[in-house]
């Protein structure tokens, strides 16, 4: 599969969500990146992009990821712990340039089943493995994360209050038996809060919305 970037073009990067054996969790596999040669053309040419994308839609949906893995065929029978792209859990909702984290992923799959005393860094663009867990997606829901992903989410709105351009409609001033007390005070965030205290002996007021 492949993803739209958030101006409708397709970008030149394969990727799959696959039910992770044994567990309960989704594995994003992301194939590696190859130049042109005599005998085939370049694939996967948007790795990098992809990658911060498929990335950035994880995090609006609150992911997880619970391990990284080089996955190239060079590398599987590796044991896991020599193929590790970090080591502690990321949650990507804590992360705030997730440019940094594309970069990360990539610089560390240079270092990886690199013949001892090389002094060449390999490629950063090998096909990896994220494991993963997304709220409301279980394991079956390989498929429908995969194709999540690889859409534009809709676009953040916001609700935007406006006030009122006319004076405040103050009953209760040619009307003392209309100010009343006791007017409950919400504590929910974003709540309109209405403290007041209307009635003959006290001050009254209105306060706007709550922080």
């Amino acid at each position: 599969m492949r993803a739209t970037d958030d101006d409708g073009r397709e970008l030149d990067a394969e990727y799959a969500v696959e039910i992770e054996p044994g567990s309960e969790l989704l594995s994003l596999v992301l194939e590696s990146s190859s130049g042109a040669s005599t005998k085939r053309a370049a694939r996967n040419t948007e790795y990098r992009p992809a990658l911060r994308l498929l990335l950035e839609r994880l995090k609006q949906r609150g992911a997880v990821l619970q391990a990284g893995l080089l996955d190239s065929r060079s590398t599987r029978s590796m044991p896991e712990s020599d193929r590790r792209l970090f080591s502690e859990p990321i949650r990507l909702s804590d992360v705030h340039d997730i440019e940094e984290l594309r970069k990360r992923l990539c610089n560390a799959q240079t270092t990886i089943g690199q013949a001892e005393g090389a002094t060449k860094g390999g490629n950063a663009s090998k096909r990896i493995r994220l494991r993963l867990t997304v709220p409301g997606y279980k394991a079956s829901d390989a498929t429908r994360l995969a194709a999540d992903l690889a859409s534009p989410g809709a676009r953040e709105t916001r609700t935007v209050f406006t006030a009122p351009r006319s004076q405040i409609n103050r009953w209760w001033d040619s009307n003392p038996s209309e100010r009343f007390a006791d007017m409950k005070r919400r504590t929910d965030p974003g709540s309109v809060l209405l403290i007041a205290c209307f009635n003959a002996n006290k001050a009254w007021g209105v306060q706007g919305v709550e922080p």
